[in-house]
């Protein structure tokens, strides 16, 4: 209203202008008035123009009397350019700033995401460590067990012992008893000499007496021999408790040294431990045995890695099996060129790939060499290209990070992962590093929850064999999200 308002006063402003300069024209026309001895016509037409050109000096005069920003307009105006420009210029900073914050921001949450993957993946890890701490726990235990098994088994031999001994004792009591009666044999006989050389005429009577006595002497020695002989069985059968006995203490005591001597953290290799797993393909039985040869030379690098000690003939490992078939071990164990051979043997007559293992026979410390056995199996097709492994299902707006967790846990879980039972139900071997089955990448799975929790209904994720995947793995899998209903 009051721009309107000052809007009409320049226009009355100007209309009084106008009729003044008209008014003033019209008298000088009339008076006939001469300006510089022009002509009064060309005076007025002056007078006209000069009053045309007051009238918007005066408007603009009027507006500035009465509007300061018109006033600030008409003398400022170069201020007014320069601050214009320097306010776009700051304009101009302020959008590239806003430019670069948001890159900033969009560089920030790619790593954000990031950093979401490793933690997953991390996550991963220490389930799996985990997993290994409950296994060497559990070895742990069995080992115990074991050694307690022994302790129970030392204390039935020497009960065994104990017992032996009594039979022993009485045997003795036996002997005792028929040396007591050969004793009274010979004086019966004794008797009856005298009797015989004193009265002849007793002959008859003394003859009776003589019988009787060979008789009872010939009683008393088959008492003496078969007591001498049960004696002889009981020494034996004593002999071989004690020799049991003593290599029972003895495998004890070298237990429990072996355990009471290494220090804390020295176990380089539990039972059924891997040292290497390689898949051979038998030929000729030379090449064969080089084949098998060269898995015994890594088994025993690895050994060395592992930080055991070399044993007598400078080699980190003692091959322990195969063990020739039909053959009775000599002393000492069989060589380790018996088992190689017999390895390669095996393996030519398997025929095809063959999974050789070398693993760990018992528990072993890093004092000495580790004591490994060659197991060989067939390496067979287990799964092929795009076969369906598992189904896990999702309901309707499952989170994405619910989601994922189930993706893992249906995969990876030693409980309830599908992965792991299909591939232990066809006899795959697992990772010989995480004794885990199946390989995907953690973007996948986080893709994939991303899919399941923007789904618009119920879904379902398909696990497939991602190539064709061999007894010996690894496991590859693809996952495919479709919906529940397909």
């Amino acid at each position: 209203m009051e721009a309107a308002g000052k809007l009409a006063g320049l226009a009355a402003f100007g209309l009084l202008a106008a009729l003044l300069g008209d008014w003033l024209g019209y008298r000088l026309g009339r008076s006939r008035l001469s300006l510089l001895h022009l002509r009064p016509r060309t005076t007025a037409r002056i007078v006209a123009m000069v009053v045309g050109m007051c009238i918007p000096l005066a408007t603009v005069g009027v507006a500035a009397y009465f509007s300061q920003s018109v006033a600030l307009a008409l003398t400022s105006i170069g201020s007014l350019r320069r601050q214009i420009d320097s306010l776009q210029q700051q304009q101009t900073t302020l959008v590239q700033i806003r430019d670069s914050l948001q890159r900033a921001r969009i560089r920030a949450e790619a790593q954000f995401a990031s950093a979401r993957d490793e933690l997953f993946a991390k996550q991963g890890l220490l389930r799996a460590a985990q997993q290994r701490l409950a296994q060497s726990r559990e070895r742990l235990t069995a080992a115990q067990r074991e050694v307690e098994r022994v302790q129970r088994q030392a204390q039935e031999q020497q009960r065994n012992l104990d017992e032996a001994r009594r039979n022993l004792d009485e045997a003795q009591r036996n002997l005792d008893e028929a040396q007591k009666a050969t004793k009274k044999a010979e004086e019966g006989t004794q008797k009856a000499k005298a009797a015989l050389k004193g009265a002849e005429d007793n002959l008859g009577f003394a003859e009776e007496e003589w019988a009787g006595a060979d008789q009872r002497w010939t009683g008393a020695e088959a008492s003496a021999r078969e007591a001498e002989a049960g004696t002889i069985a009981t020494e034996a059968r004593l002999g071989d408790l004690q020799a049991q006995l003593e290599k029972l203490k003895a495998n004890y005591e070298q237990t429990t040294e072996r355990l009471r001597e290494a220090p804390a953290g020295a176990v380089i290799a539990e039972v059924h431990d891997i040292l290497l797993r390689q898949v051979v393909t038998p030929g000729t039985p030379r090449d064969t045995l080089d084949e098998v040869i060269r898995v015994y030379l890594r088994a025993d690098t690895r050994a060395r890695e592992l930080g055991a000690s070399a044993g007598p003939d400078g080699r980190y490992v003692q091959l322990v099996w195969p063990v020739p078939l039909g053959r009775l071990p000599p002393e000492g164990g069989f060589s380790r060129d018996d088992i190689l051979t017999t390895a390669a043997t095996l393996l030519v007559r398997a025929g095809g790939e063959t999974i050789v293992t070398a693993e760990a026979w018992r528990r072993t410390f890093a004092k000495e060499p580790v004591q490994i056995g060659l197991f060989l199996r067939a390496n067979q097709l287990v799964f092929a290209r795009g076969e369906n492994i598992g189904v896990i299902e999702f309901p309707k707006g499952t989170p994405e990070d619910l989601a994922f967790g189930l993706l893992w846990r249906g995969i990876f879980s030693r409980q309830r992962g599908q992965v792991r039972a299909a591939a232990m139900q066809r006899g795959m071997l697992p990772d010989p590093d995480t004794d885990e089955y199946g390989e995907v990448a953690v973007a996948d799975l986080l893709s994939v929850a991303r899919e399941v929790a923007a789904a618009d209904g119920p879904s379902k994720v398909a696990v497939r064999a991602a190539g064709d995947t061999y007894t010996m793995g690894p496991l590859k899998v693809e996952l495919v999200v479709q919906r529940a209903s397909e």
